[in-house]
């Protein structure tokens, strides 16, 4: 059955309700998004290691990878094997908004480091935890939708629960879950 295109709030509605997304990509997906959508869904997906797809997906946690059209066939009939829960988490754990962004900006701070070692700059003037703490705030504060903002408003007496990052620790951007 053809379903045509979908809105975002059918998709969901679609993805989630679904036993798995087949994603047998044989050319190379620079990303694979349709993958991440399907994650929050709680929906495994059964692709083929293809471009992105072993980056983005764990065998045997959030769906399986498989090279063969019979080793998909039997990756269907597993696919019950991966909790709905355990998909969630992962897109949790690697792909929400939050992680992404401090992936990117330990990536940034790396970068940053190589081009001052480049030039023979050895100090990095190190951002304080509440420099960070402020700066988090405020960027949730801007990006956060006006609808949001009344559902999500707290009294000024608490505090904003902040995940911080000095840019001291020492995490490997290969490894999101690092």
């Amino acid at each position: 059955e053809f379903i045509g295109e979908i809105n975002e709030a059918q998709k969901q509605e679609f993805l989630g309700g679904a036993l798995a997304l087949l994603f047998p990509v044989d050319w190379p997906e620079p990303f694979g998004l349709v993958m991440i959508e399907a994650l929050p869904c709680g929906t495994p997906v059964i692709a083929r290691p293809c471009a992105s797809v072993p980056e983005v997906l764990r065998h045997g946690i959030s769906g399986f990878i498989e090279s063969s059209i019979d080793d998909l066939v039997r990756a269907v009939h597993k696919v019950r094997d991966i909790p709905r829960r355990t998909c969630r988490d992962e897109f949790e754990r690697r792909f929400t908004a939050e992680v992404m962004a401090d992936n990117y900006e330990q990536v940034y701070y790396q970068l940053a480091d190589m081009r001052r070692k480049m030039q023979g700059i050895v100090v990095r003037p190190e951002r304080t935890t509440h420099d960070v703490a402020l700066a988090r705030e405020a960027s949730r504060q801007w990006h956060q939708a006006p609808e949001d903002k009344a559902l999500n408003a707290r009294p000024k007496s608490e505090a904003p629960v902040l995940k911080l990052f000095s840019g001291r620790e020492k995490r490997n951007p290969t490894n999101l879950d690092s």
